[in-house]
């Protein structure tokens, strides 16, 4: 509140009122900042200044770190009573016991497996896969089986690796602090990818040697009704018919109205070709197709993207199915 009070008062002609309450803004951003400096020190500034926190860029890099700590928190509460316990059980099942999550190794040359790898080698032919786990958590399919959804895909969600634990004990949630700072163009929800170059961007791992060693997540994700943005609309001479594309444009910006839509689609230039998309015997949906330009693709949304988005606002449109081990 702060800060868009400090830019609605940025005018180059400002009145002596307002340039009285510019600099009382000022002194409260310095005042915060030098709370939160008190409460989270950071590291590499001892010679140095610290930045003040005076804009919303800087904002959402420190909710970031925020985040990261409360992810790390519950990981490190899990180290310590592994340690605690060490006499009466192993580290490694006291940890798969507190994550509360089935894994399950998968064969290499099962079925599914060979779906996953193509749908990742579709985009990064290149990518070392070390390992497919299958996971099942406590609840989600009854929990995604009442949402009563269709149109049921397997996405990507890339992940930093402080971040795995939580994820894996808690599932996937929509009102993470930074969930508008990290690849959140359309709103606080949870993001996933038909792409696993688009979601190769927002994972981070432990770097060993020449490499990185990252975890990928693939959801089974109930779109439901899914509004789109960023796709072409047909051009007509129909006056009314312009004047409903204006509205719908207009619309791309606005809150998703959630009684109509289950879900929103970011549409992107390159796309997997959806002939090759198949159906489980289930009914969910995996898009296995090489990549190609996108004929529907209207851009000019903040720029466009390069890959589909898709968003959903509750997290009981979301099971996490198996989670990937890699290099890159």
């Amino acid at each position: 509140d702060v800060l868009e009070k400090q830019n609605e008062n940025n005018s180059p002609t400002k009145t002596p009122d307002q340039k009285n309450e510019l600099y009382l803004i000022k002194q409260s951003i310095y005042q915060y900042t030098n709370e939160y400096y008190t409460l989270i020190p950071l590291n590499g500034y001892s010679e140095e200044k610290l930045p003040i926190i005076d804009n919303i860029e800087a904002l959402k890099a420190q909710e970031k770190v925020l985040d990261d700590l409360f992810e790390l928190e519950l990981s490190y509460k899990m180290l310590l009573g592994a340690q605690a316990n060490l006499k009466n059980i192993s580290p490694l099942d006291y940890l798969y016991k507190s994550i509360n999550c089935q894994f399950e190794a998968m064969n290499r040359d099962d079925i599914d497996s060979q779906f996953i790898l193509r749908y990742i080698w579709a985009s990064e032919p290149t990518i070392d896969i070390e390992q497919i786990f299958k996971i099942a958590r406590p609840n989600e399919d009854e929990r995604l089986r009442k949402r009563n959804l269709n149109n049921h895909y397997l996405l990507w969600h890339g992940t930093s690796i402080c971040n795995l634990i939580s994820i894996l004990t808690r599932g996937l949630l929509v009102g993470s602090l930074v969930a508008n700072a990290t690849g959140s163009l359309f709103g606080k929800g949870i993001y996933t990818a038909d792409v696993f170059k688009k979601s190769l961007g927002y994972c981070s791992g432990v770097k060993q040697n020449d490499n990185e060693r990252c975890f990928m997540l693939l959801c089974e994700v109930a779109l439901g009704n899914i509004k789109e943005v960023g796709a072409s609309r047909v051009q007509t001479t129909d006056d009314d018919d312009d004047e409903e594309d204006e509205d719908e444009a207009k619309d791309d910006d606005a809150v998703l109205d959630l009684k109509k839509y289950q879900s929103r689609k970011g549409v992107g230039r390159s796309i997997p070709d959806p002939k090759h998309t198949i159906v489980r015997n289930d009914g969910v949906q995996i898009p296995l197709g090489q990549l190609i330009d996108n004929k529907n693709y209207g851009g000019n949304y903040y720029g466009g993207l390069n890959h589909n988005e898709y968003i959903v606002y509750d997290e009981s449109q979301v099971a996490i199915r198996y989670l990937v081990q890699f290099r890159r």
